[in-house]
């Protein structure tokens, strides 16, 4: 009787198992989900990113939901199932906002996936304002677009320095009908977009205060939307250096000055090293005074010692 007992209580605790598929998830991809929404009433809950639609909660429209992601993000749709409108903004790591976007209700409660009108890059926080009070069953942010597969994204792009002006060039994607210039002055973004529906491989940004450092990423259009940021470029206008010559004169670390007598050409070699060099990049100096014995003689300073540099122009006495 006993064996008879344990048998049929091992039974009742398969029962739950047995015959149960698990749920499919309506929002594969989801940047938020599984992880829990913070309102101002509940604090937390998970309600709205279980991937559960039958399930939901009211919230009053002066209340919102956010969600902070561990690292910032590209968000190209988002997906909600609601019955009345919210507005959605994207911020950034400053705490800047970068876009809103809408979902509209549409007189239908069935769930919604939809494209962005245009891709946000470094998100670091979502925040979703319902618009009166309202009942939310799911709510989530993807990096991909509902239509499907995002168009390649642009690689190689460079940057090279003119007066004023920058040129840039990338490598061409296939199956793109255009591409966007975004522009920044500081590395990493945020970006501000300069161009649109440009159909070639290059492009000529004009305008530029010399001496100042830019930075350039480039995305790729079709009909499926925008693709995610090319590689940085970045590149500093120099106004043209005369035929003459110039005194370079390099401040380093620990107060140490260097001095070199340039060609114009040999200055804007330098230059246009500064622009793409690293911490640990050295640049080389040819002596050509003072060779004494020696074959050759060369000086060579590293990028991550200088503290600034001087320009001196002026012209050879005749």
């Amino acid at each position: 009787m006993k064996k008879i007992v344990l048998m049929l209580f091992a039974l009742a605790l398969l029962v739950p198992f047995i015959g149960v598929q698990e749920k499919a998830s309506a929002y594969t991809g989801g940047l938020i989900a599984p992880n829990p929404l913070k309102d101002a009433v509940h604090l937390v809950t998970a309600v709205y990113t279980d991937n559960n639609e039958s399930t939901g909660v009211t919230i009053s429209g002066t209340n919102f939901i956010w969600y902070e992601f561990d690292a910032p993000k590209t968000i190209r749709s988002f997906k909600a199932k609601a019955n009345w409108d919210i507005d959605l903004e994207f911020y950034d790591s400053n705490n800047v906002l970068l876009r809103t976007e809408h979902f509209l209700w549409k007189n239908s409660t069935d769930a919604q996936h939809v494209d962005l009108s245009q891709s946000v890059s470094n998100v670091s926080k979502v925040i979703f304002k319902p618009k009166v009070s309202m009942y939310i069953w799911e709510l989530d942010v993807f990096d991909s677009l509902s239509t499907g597969p995002v168009v390649g994204t642009p690689g190689t792009l460079s940057a090279a320095p003119l007066d004023a002006s920058v040129s840039l060039n990338w490598s061409a994607v296939s199956g793109s009908t255009s591409y966007i210039i975004k522009r920044s002055k500081i590395a990493g973004g945020p970006y501000t977009t300069i161009a649109t529906a440009v159909t070639g491989t290059s492009y000529n940004d004009t305008g530029l205060t010399n001496g100042t450092k830019y930075y350039y990423v480039v995305t790729a259009i079709n009909t499926s939307g925008e693709s995610g940021n090319s590689n940085e470029a970045s590149a500093t206008p120099t106004a043209p250096i005369s035929s003459g010559r110039a005194l370079l004169t390099i401040h380093l670390v620990g107060g140490a000055e260097k001095e070199y007598d340039l060609s114009a050409v040999e200055l804007d070699n330098f230059l246009d090293w500064t622009d793409s060099a690293t911490q640990s990049s050295r640049y080389k100096f040819v002596k050509t005074w003072n060779k004494g014995p020696f074959k050759a003689r060369a000086e060579y300073i590293v990028y991550g010692k200088i503290v600034n540099f001087d320009v001196d122009e002026y012209e050879p006495a005749q």
